[in-house]
């Protein structure tokens, strides 16, 4: 794995050492909600949650009212996504939020860096193989939906899309 990489959404040089490509990732959410007109709350704690600094974005409204509640997922499993999201779900239920639960999983990084290697694993998760992520996380959403679990992922296209004002997550 090379120490850069191009950002697939804004084409920036970044570093893929440690969490920058992670945290390059919700820096270009970030900033997408604000160019909107959202106010963001950055790796916010959930009040019940201690010690978790997840998710990584809080949305609001002007009005203050949660809207989205996003989490960038770079290289973790869907066992571990789907904890995540029922944790995040749990948390809004209990509070009565009606916020969307949104994935950002940045499918043409993951695609080239993890793709070959994971191709066995969707096989027995999925009983099928996947041709990218983006096609494996259609699948777990409707999976999850079909559980009671609604989470919506996006990817790279989706966020050039929002920030060229083409795509709007709500």
């Amino acid at each position: 794995m090379t120490e850069n990489e191009t950002c697939t959404i804004c084409g920036k040089m970044i570093s893929t050492k440690g969490n920058a490509l992670h945290n390059h990732y919700i820096d270009d959410l970030e900033e997408y909600c604000h160019r909107s007109g959202n106010i963001t709350v950055r790796e916010g704690k959930m009040f019940g949650f201690y010690g978790w600094r997840e998710p990584d974005l809080f949305v609001f409204s002007k009005d203050m009212k949660l809207k989205i509640v996003l989490d960038v997922i770079v290289s973790e499993g869907r066992k571990e996504m789907k904890k995540k999201a029922q944790k995040i779900n749990r948390w809004l239920q209990s509070n009565s939020i009606s916020a969307k639960i949104v994935f950002f999983e940045p499918y043409e990084y993951v695609d080239k860096r993890f793709l070959s290697n994971d191709l066995d694993y969707f096989r027995r998760k999925f009983g099928r193989t996947p041709k990218s992520y983006r096609e494996a996380s259609q699948w777990t959403q409707e999976i999850w939906s079909r559980e009671g679990l609604e989470v919506t992922f996006v990817g790279e296209s989706d966020i050039r899309g929002i920030l060229q004002g083409a795509v709007n997550i709500k």
